[in-house]
């Protein structure tokens, strides 16, 4: 019997529970909302409230046992790509996650979704997201305030690891990966490159100047960095 795992049991997620609950299948429904859980309790083998965000949480759940994860998580933006990236981590073999627009769709792929779906849009709703241009590599406002952006290794990061940097604690950003793009050629004139990604680094990662931080976070706080130089 297959065994999928519904995270974020709005509308969307709520309806995947209920189609899933007609055949024969186990599943595993996940909200932090408490009301939305018991909504579900009696369609879903396992029906449990957990921050989707906490990878110590999901393993307890079982969650990389599952044979399917579909992310229902719908606006809050940040949750559904740090859960995408944790169950790609996490060895899930295939993640379906709503996305709100191309550009969300886009970063679900990059960071592992294996197939996006799109509710707004399928409906005639297509909704934009502004590419904002500053002193950042690339950056899209995601909603509620919150950027993702690729951002350049300040200086002062050079040569430090993730730890001692301390993102999350000292600039309130969470890094949803390294990317570092590295030169192939070794012949004068050959200009072949590849672009590495490090999906949810490690504490003990080093970084280098030719990496760049893939963050989430509110633009001031991003700035923040951005400005150390």
């Amino acid at each position: 019997m297959k065994q999928f795992a519904i995270i974020g049991l709005g509308d969307f997620g709520f309806n995947v529970v209920e189609a899933l609950s007609k055949g024969e299948a186990q599943i595993i429904a996940v909200d932090s909302d408490p009301a939305k859980v018991a909504k579900v309790k009696d369609m879903a083998t396992h029906a449990l409230q957990l921050d989707s965000t906490n990878e110590e949480a999901l393993l307890e759940a079982g969650i990389p046992e599952v044979d399917a994860a579909v992310i229902c998580i719908g606006r809050n933006l940040q949750d559904n790509i740090l859960t995408t990236a944790i169950l790609k981590r996490l060895g899930v073999s295939e993640i379906i996650v709503r996305a709100s627009s191309i550009l969300h769709e886009q970063i679900l792929r990059e960071i592992g979704a294996t197939r996006v779906v799109n509710p707004e849009k399928d409906l005639g709703i297509r909704i934009g997201r502004q590419l904002l241009f500053s002193k950042l590599e690339d950056s899209v406002d995601l909603a509620q305030g919150y950027v993702l952006a690729d951002v350049k290794i300040p200086k002062q990061f050079i040569g430090k690891t993730l730890g001692e940097i301390q993102l999350r604690k000292k600039y309130r950003l969470n890094v949803i990966a390294i990317k570092k793009t590295k030169k192939l050629g070794r012949r004068a004139g050959d200009q072949s490159v590849v672009q590495e990604y490090n999906s949810l680094p490690e504490a003990n990662d080093v970084l280098d100047s030719e990496c760049l931080l893939v963050v989430v976070g509110q633009k001031e706080d991003i700035d923040r960095i951005i400005n150390l130089d």
